[in-house]
């Protein structure tokens, strides 16, 4: 068990924030008007007395832009970190994460040697689960495994051709709200239909499980969406438990780092002598629901969001058609819902929104499964950043 007490909360992102202005990483700056005034009215006492900056913390909650990746990734990692302290201790160094900030030497891959390699299908794997900081935008857990040459397949004509690739490991949701990381099969080319050639596209993306791959940008936003929560802790004791809920993502990576799956609980400021605490990342189904904008119009109905490459989004688009598993726009849920789950490895994303009057074949959990593209009314692409101002543009 671990306990968080909310003031410790927006004590340690306040302190993170004054820590990358220190390092001269570009912060945000911009308080919105009408949440300087619950901060120096509703929350003033609470937070003088727990001697946390209102501004500093304006700064972070009452600021609706979207962050630059610099910012989300120094944010991001130190949290963990802070998670990390809170939790029981593993093999696992948390002080890893944020090295790279002070120590100019230090890796940005770091080996997790909590978990067995030989359990990770030995006769495919290298090197075991690592855990990969440096990229400006994303963090992941991945391993070095035997995957298909296809170029010495075609001209072997034998698809039993291979090298070593770091690949981006994948997890399975436990039925108690807990995750585990899974061990890879052996990976094998594909034969193009009608040709001598051979292919590994899909076979990433097919795999069994969540990837553990995820935007530092989103996470920042659960964390943003945690810290929100804590403020109105301070001051009301009947927040809803879907408040805290917003940040399952982080909690599971947390415990994808350590290989341990370790209950959360967030303790209410026992201002009234009575204790109130609430269970973080509980195992509920129900969804939030973000503000998402179709040609510049707030739809919500019959829309649906493919997150791809933009390769696989042409092949969507084509003649010839494609299965696919979409989200469910109204019931997009950042907290949850991995955006690089359709992604092959080292592919930049982008998004398919489109609207249609058709059912998918599957609905389930805010994913929509469809064995070939429906007739739309009218779609759009977007960036991995638009999607991710999506994210920050209706808090």
């Amino acid at each position: 068990m671990a306990n968080l007490e909310a003031t410790e909360v927006l004590r340690e992102i306040v302190t993170i924030y004054g820590k990358a202005k220190n390092s001269n990483i570009p912060t945000p700056t911009h308080i919105d008007n009408m949440f300087r005034m619950q901060l120096y009215s509703t929350y003033m006492d609470k937070l003088s007395a727990e001697r946390i900056d209102k501004d500093s913390l304006g700064h972070l909650l009452g600021n609706k832009a979207r962050w630059k990746s610099e910012f989300c990734k120094f944010f991001t990692l130190h949290f963990l970190k802070f998670l990390m302290d809170k939790s029981p201790q593993t093999a696992t160094d948390s002080s890893s994460l944020t090295a790279i900030y002070s120590n100019g030497s230090a890796e940005d891959e770091i080996w997790l040697r909590v978990y067995d390699v030989q359990k990770f299908s030995p006769d495919y794997v290298m090197n075991g689960p690592t855990l990969f900081i440096g990229d400006v935008r994303t963090i992941a857990i991945k391993a070095k495994v035997k995957f298909p040459n296809v170029y010495k397949a075609r001209e072997s004509r034998n698809r039993d051709q291979y090298m070593y690739k770091w690949l981006n490991m994948r997890y399975d949701l436990l039925s108690n709200g807990g995750v585990k990381l899974l061990p890879f099969p052996n990976l094998r080319a594909r034969a193009i239909p009608g040709t001598r050639n051979y292919t590994t596209r899909g076979i990433m993306a097919d795999l069994p499980g969540e990837i553990v791959k995820f935007s530092y940008c989103q996470l920042a936003s659960t964390i943003l969406d945690l810290g929100r929560a804590c403020l109105k802790m301070l001051v009301d004791p009947n927040v809803s438990p879907l408040e805290f809920d917003k940040i399952r993502l982080v909690i599971r990576l947390v415990n994808l780092i350590r290989n341990r799956n370790t209950p959360f609980e967030l303790i209410k400021p026992d201002y009234t002598k009575q204790s109130s605490q609430r269970v973080l990342f509980p195992d509920m189904s129900a969804k939030g629901t973000e503000s998402i904008r179709l040609n510049g119009e707030d739809r919500f109905d019959n829309v649906y969001m493919y997150c791809g490459s933009l390769e696989s989004i042409n092949e969507i688009l084509g003649p010839n058609s494609v299965s696919m598993s979409t989200f469910v726009t109204p019931l997009f849920d950042k907290s949850t819902h991995n955006i690089y789950g359709n992604l092959e490895e080292d592919e930049d994303l982008y998004v398919l929104l489109f609207e249609t009057e058709e059912s998918p074949e599957v609905q389930y959990g805010g994913i929509a499964e469809w064995s070939q593209f429906p007739n739309v009314t009218e779609y759009d692409i977007l960036t991995e950043d638009d999607l991710l101002d999506l994210f920050t543009s209706d808090d």
